[in-house]
């Protein structure tokens, strides 16, 4: 209940700014003129709001607005201008348009590399981004040194515990276990597990996940069930800076899926879906697997820690 008022609430916040953007857009139009660097600001702000509002049709053709703008004013090959090209192609993914997003993530990538430098967080989450896209495209392979730059220039910005670096870590596991790379990916989850102090929504579920998924590629015990049981049947989690509130892997985690035996063709997407929306969970009893683990505690040694093993 608290959850879906502070949801409301949200909403409500959304609605009664978006004619606030609109109002700032019209001056900034009027006073500045179509084709300024300022209108083009209002112009990505009123973008990013209807995005948020779940309203992507509408937010489309002003990302793109707003890139026309800065490549005209500022060039093509300024920082502001990888920034919109960034934008419209996060849009165009969550468009399932992957096609067209891949481009523009690789142009943005190469903006930032050359005006930023190879190792700023900037540079790092293009990275991220078009690594999902080419994993989601089936590239697998291509995706993972993507992945291991992004993650290596996380932990160099902000410190190998921070929940932001773990996210980029489950997503390098993941990887890692559709290549069939078991033994690596586990290295990751370890880590994430000693290393994570306070768990954090999608992270710390996600760490839990991947581990259930790694023992049912290794037909060994799926331990980490309870730990994700109570990890998503208890408290909220708080969410942490720099991590967005979805998780997009469903097409990494559908390909490892149907490549195990039942329930996981089933079961894997509905717990991935649980992890994005805490409010699925209570529906996963319809799988016996689920129901009848017990709750394991988070703190719970992690199997690679267990001296009895």
């Amino acid at each position: 209940l608290i959850w879906v008022g502070q949801y409301r609430k949200v909403a409500a916040a959304y609605r009664s700014a978006r004619p606030l953007f609109e109002r700032a857009l019209a001056i900034n139009e009027r006073l500045d003129g179509l084709g300024h660097p300022q209108t083009g600001v209002s112009v990505s702000e009123l973008a990013h709001l209807l995005q948020a509002q779940g309203d992507l049709a509408a937010a489309r053709p002003l990302f793109e607005r707003a890139l026309g703008i800065n490549e005209k004013v500022l060039g093509a090959e300024h920082p502001d201008t990888a920034t919109s090209l960034n934008n419209l192609a996060l849009l165009l993914r969550d468009q399932g348009d992957l096609a067209a997003a891949r481009p523009l993530f690789e142009r943005a990538l190469g903006i930032y590399e050359k005006a930023l430098g190879a190792e700023h967080p900037y540079t790092g989450i293009v990275l991220r981004a078009l690594a999902g896209v080419r994993r989601a495209q089936g590239e697998a392979a291509a995706a993972l040194p993507l992945f291991e730059r992004a993650l290596a220039i996380e932990v160099a910005a902000f410190g190998a515990t921070a929940p932001r670096a773990a996210h980029v870590r489950n997503d390098l596991a993941l990887t890692l276990l559709v290549l069939r790379r078991a033994p690596a990916a586990d290295a990751l989850l370890a880590e994430t597990a000693r290393t994570l102090a306070t768990p954090t929504a999608i992270v710390t579920p996600g760490t839990a996940f991947l581990a259930l998924l790694s023992a049912a590629t290794q037909a060994t015990p799926p331990e980490a069930i309870g730990r994700l049981k109570t990890l998503l049947l208890g408290p909220a989690l708080p969410r942490a800076a720099g991590v967005h509130h979805v998780w997009r892997a469903r097409e990494a985690v559908a390909t490892l899926a149907k490549a195990l035996q039942d329930p996981w063709p089933e079961l894997a997407p509905a717990l991935l879906a649980a992890i994005n929306d805490p409010a699925q969970a209570p529906a996963l009893d319809r799988f016996p697997l689920w129901r009848d683990t017990p709750a394991v505690a988070w703190e719970a040694p992690w199997p690679e820690d267990d001296p009895s093993r």
